[in-house]
This record gives C-alpha cells, structure tokens and sequence, in this order.
C-alpha cells in the first residue's frame, strides 16, 4: 500500500484538529510558544489575502526576510496559499545596519526579476 504524498498546503488543510499539534518555538531562556495549526492556517489566510491585495499573482517571487517565529511560517504558507514562489532570506545577525541590508536586499531581487 502506498501513501500519497503531500504538499505542504496539504499538510496544513488536514490537520485533523486545529489545536493539535502544530509549530513550538523554544526560546534561549528554554521557554516555549506553541502554535496550533488552526492558527498557523488562520494567519497564513490572512497573508495570503494581503499578497492577493498588493497584487501578487501565482509564480510571483516573494522574499520573506523574517528570524525563526511564527510570522514566518505564517509569511510561507501565505505565500504558498497564494500561488507564489517564497523565497527565504535571513535578515543580519548585525541589527545595527538594517538600512544597509535592506538597500542591499532590495537591489538585489530588482536584479533578479
């Protein structure tokens, strides 16, 4: 018998109960935040109907520049339930230079549209 692969929406849509399991972020103090995947759902709708406002359509390139937590994982499958392609990028480690990065950051997705 073979299973039948899923995507990631797939995963997301049949959670069986929303408020079972879902994504845990431990803190360095060791301290847990724990999302169900109702949640993760119910904010990735909410990105996804933004990106469809902003006028992203499916195949767009998105660049999601978030630290581990949950609105990145709210930003990709946002951006998955969209149609468009995320594409990760760390920000710097060096809070300081956030303008810097950013310009350079930028610059770069215009050369590579």
């Amino acid at each position: 018998m073979t299973e039948t692969v899923l995507t990631l929406l797939d995963v997301l849509a049949r959670a069986k109960d929303p408020s079972e399991g879902g994504l845990r972020f431990v803190a360095r103090d060791e301290s847990a935040t724990e999302h169900g995947w109702g949640d993760v759902r119910n904010r990735a709708q909410v990105v996804a109907a933004s990106l469809a406002a902003a006028g992203v359509v499916p195949g767009d390139r998105i660049a999601l520049v978030y630290p581990t937590g949950i609105e990145f994982f709210a930003a990709l499958f946002g951006t998955l339930l969209a149609g468009a392609v995320p594409v990760p990028l760390y920000p710097p480690v060096r809070l300081g230079r956030l303008d810097e990065y950013f310009r350079r950051t930028a610059r770069m997705l215009e050369l590579v549209r």
